[in-house]
């Protein structure tokens, strides 16, 4: 994967072992003015992923590697934010719309590109003329959150233990791998010195979620009363908490 490819998907494996290579130290991201603009994409990023819209990705067709560095720089910068942060709702949001945007870009890639990125999710598809063949046990993996009944494999052709989607489909698929990948590594072990170092971030970032708050009533919900649930949800509810996997079997 080139490095244009490696800034606009960042969370591949791929990535972290290129950053590495490039020998940017913690304390050079946080401080260095050279980065100021990997840092203001970063914060961008973090604000853009609370409220409806998308992380925008920039156009890198033609572009420096200056340019593609800094962008791939503000990945771990955006990271480092939210980390610092350290709000549920927030990881879920940036998690979400880090994986949206990405998804969205997925659906122009081609197929070979599509069968690389699900490889590093350890997702194995195999391309047809107009599909993709994926087996079974990869689909319920990805689709088992989903609630929308055309992802529930009943209603799905399947063929020799293998599920037969579309481009589209398979881009859908990789969002929730991208969304796992990303949320299940949050909040990431950031010193409270690294923290302060970011202030002027964190605190602007901190206002826009507020006012996010504020808009949807996240802090009013009160308490939940479980005994008002009615008996299917409560068996649902039991199911969780045991570790069981309802996506399938709820509806």
């Amino acid at each position: 994967m080139d490095s244009k490819s490696l800034a606009l998907y960042p969370f591949v494996t791929e990535a972290f072992s290129y950053v590495e290579t490039l020998g940017f130290s913690l304390e050079r991201l946080l401080n260095s003015r050279a980065l100021d603009s990997a840092r203001f994409r970063g914060k961008e990023r973090v604000i853009q992923s609370i409220g409806d819209g998308e992380i925008q990705k920039p156009g890198l067709s033609g572009s420096g590697e200056e340019k593609i560095v800094l962008e791939l720089l503000s990945y771990p910068f955006s990271r480092i934010l939210v980390s610092c942060i350290n709000d549920s709702y927030l990881i879920r949001r940036y998690a979400l719309t880090e994986a949206e945007s990405a998804s969205k870009l997925l659906k122009t890639e081609n197929k070979d590109f599509l069968v690389e990125i699900a490889n590093d999710f350890n997702v194995s598809i195999t391309p047809f003329d107009s599909h993709f063949a994926m087996h079974f046990t990869d689909y319920i993996k990805l689709a088992n959150t989903m609630k929308d009944l055309k992802w529930k494999l009943v209603t799905r052709r399947l063929k020799q233990g293998y599920v037969y989607i579309t481009h589209e489909e398979v881009a859908r698929l990789l969002q929730e791998a991208i969304r796992d990948r990303i949320q299940n590594a949050l909040p990431l072990d950031v010193s409270s010195e690294a923290c302060n170092n970011c202030n002027s971030y964190i605190d602007e970032i901190k206002e826009v979620l507020q006012n996010r708050k504020s808009d949807v009533n996240i802090d009013d919900m009160g308490e939940v009363d479980t005994e008002s649930f009615p008996p299917c949800i409560s068996n649902a509810i039991s199911g969780v908490s045991t570790g069981a996997n309802l996506g399938h079997s709820i509806l």
